[in-house]
């Protein structure tokens, strides 16, 4: 399946950016952001880089665990 969604490169300040696309950011806040929406378009997870684990194997399930419930 392809995503249906194109791919957006930031020109300009990436904080901006960011805030303007998700107004619910408040201070300071880790970038990338990771935003999950379900079948219907609703937003389902939204997670950053912080939340990572250093073991690739590790964030691998953990990601797995967010999308299967979403498929």
């Amino acid at each position: 399946m392809k995503a249906t969604n194109p791919t957006r490169i930031i020109s300009g300040k990436a904080v901006e950016f960011v805030k303007a696309f998700d107004p619910s950011l408040k201070g300071d806040f880790a970038l990338p952001r990771f935003y999950i929406y379900n079948r219907s378009g609703k937003l389902a997870k939204t997670f950053s880089n912080t939340e990572a684990d250093d073991d690739t194997k590790a964030n691998l399930l953990k990601f797995e665990k967010i999308l299967k419930p979403l498929l």
